[in-house]
């Protein structure tokens, strides 16, 4: 972050027509941001700090509605002169004139630690804003009382003790780019600038060091405002922006068709797509698009057929749709400051599209062809007095142990009416001679119906992935699975 705030400082100090309506559109959608402000009190800083409140009353007076100002004082302790304020219209005039008039309390010695800690516990408060631009004026000099936290022993200007507790609450802030810390050190009559105690706030608080006037740069700070406000929202979007995908109907078989919304992933910038591909579908999308912050596509999906079915069936398959797209950053002009690139090569995203798929034959297709195979092979069963002929019906049976081979079975219900399996030694499945067996297949065509079912006799059974209950459920000839203890059992 340090690097880009600081190429900006010359690039805007007058910006075009374009860039400033640029930068205007990003501000008027950019999130509050908050101000705060660590000013040294000390009797021997006073007279260097006190004239600062007209700098920041009159950023006050510049900021727009939703930004908010904090005020922290120190000297031998800090307090906070200003608690956090969310600037209006309606408290606008009347904040300002309360900075100009704050009572900076003073006394001889100087908590540098102390500051920085409660400078650190405002910026991670639970109401602060989700970025930040902090202001530390002082003389950096730790001479604090001997019953202080922070005192390290010495005379002076000394270390600040157990310092790192400071940066460890600010390190999400820091890390995640949510923050923003300027350090003025500044010098009065009677106190100098320690540059030890710099270099512990810039490890601490990381941030960059503004040498010079710290009044003439809080005002440039003020005059470069629609820059420095969007400056740490810009950044996190040029490091995070990319786009996702949003299914907006249900396609089928019938209308294989997705609608996808894109949206751009971003706090401020928009984005343009070129080079639109789409995998998973038919054709590809020919076209560059403006996420602004969305835009609406139609990709013709590739669905892959359904099994061999002699009946209609109806189930939901997933298909994986990816888009791919080199980007560009928007609006362009308002990138300008901040030296930003906005090209972004190679980015993509993959929606799982679920489509309602229908295959099989129809009802009247389904008859007709069992019809065919009923009369033109033999295979229909038939009463003769009393009693049902053995049926041929195709298909055959294997089981598989767990985690093991394919066993195929010495069992067809092409030569009977109905085969039963039982529990064979060492686990395995057979089927039922003289034994109990533990599920019955059966197959039955009274008048002109044909009917195939399964017994269960004991429980734990499954079928094709659904508990099945003791007694005699119907299924579908050559489709059946059942699932056993640890053992599958198959008719294919």
């Amino acid at each position: 972050m340090l690097p880009l705030l600081l190429a900006i400082a010359p690039a805007l100090a007058a910006p075009d027509e374009e860039v400033a309506a640029a930068l205007a559109e990003l501000g008027a959608r950019a999130e509050a941001v908050g101000h705060v402000f660590l000013l040294e009190s000390s009797l021997a800083m006073t007279p260097t700090t006190e004239p600062l409140r007209a700098q920041i009353a009159d950023l006050v007076a510049t900021l727009p509605d939703g930004d908010s100002v904090e005020i922290i004082a120190y000297h031998a302790r800090p307090h906070v002169a200003l608690k956090r304020t969310t600037i209006t219209d309606a408290n606008r005039t009347k904040l300002y004139e309360q900075v100009k008039a704050l009572d900076l309390t003073s006394a001889a010695d100087r908590d540098l630690g102390a500051g920085l800690d409660e400078l650190a516990r405002e910026l991670v408060s639970k109401n602060a804003p989700q970025f930040q631009h902090a202001f530390v004026v002082s003389s950096f000099c730790h001479a604090p009382t001997v019953t202080s936290p922070w005192a390290s022993g010495g005379r002076g200007c000394s270390p600040i003790r157990n310092q790192a507790n400071i940066g460890d609450a600010l390190e999400p802030l820091l890390s995640e780019g949510r923050l923003d810390v300027r350090l003025f050190p500044v010098s009065a009559p009677q106190s100098a600038v320690d540059p030890a105690g710099v270099d512990a706030a810039v490890r601490e608080l990381g941030g960059q060091v503004v040498t010079g006037d710290a009044a003439a740069a809080i005002d440039n700070y003020r005059g470069r405002l629609a820059v420095e406000r969007v400056a740490l929202m810009v950044a996190d979007d040029a490091k995070h922006a990319h786009f996702e995908a949003r299914l907006l109907n249900t396609p089928t078989t019938e209308s294989p068709v997705a609608r996808l919304e894109l949206r751009v992933v971003s706090r401020l910038l928009g984005l343009s797509l070129s080079n639109v591909t789409v995998g998973g579908t038919d054709a590809a999308v020919a076209k560059d698009l403006s996420l602004a912050p969305t835009a609406v596509i139609e990709v013709p999906l590739r669905v892959p057929g359904g099994p061999l079915s002699l009946f209609p069936r109806t189930d939901r398959v997933d298909v994986a749709v990816q888009v791919s797209a080199d980007g560009q950053l928007l609006p362009v002009a308002a990138l300008k400051p901040f030296g930003i690139d906005g090209r972004r090569a190679g980015l993509a995203t993959t929606v799982t599209v679920p489509v309602e798929r229908r295959y099989g034959l129809s009802v009247i297709q389904g008859l007709a062809l069992l019809t065919l195979i009923f009369v033109g092979s033999g295979l229909a069963a038939v009463y003769v007095r009393g009693r049902l002929m053995p049926l041929r019906l195709g298909g055959s049976f294997s089981y598989r142990p767990h985690s093991g081979a394919r066993v195929p079975l010495d069992a067809s219900l092409g030569e009977r009416a109905q085969v039963g399996f039982s529990e064979g030694p060492e686990g395995s499945i057979r089927a039922s001679g003289s034994d109990t067996p533990f599920v019955l297949f059966r197959v039955r065509r009274p008048l002109w119906k044909l009917h195939a079912e399964v017994e269960v006799r004991v429980d734990g059974v499954e079928m094709n992935g659904r508990p099945l209950a003791r007694g005699v459920h119907p299924v579908v000839p050559g489709a059946v699975s059942l699932l056993y203890r640890d053992r599958r059992l198959n008719w294919e």
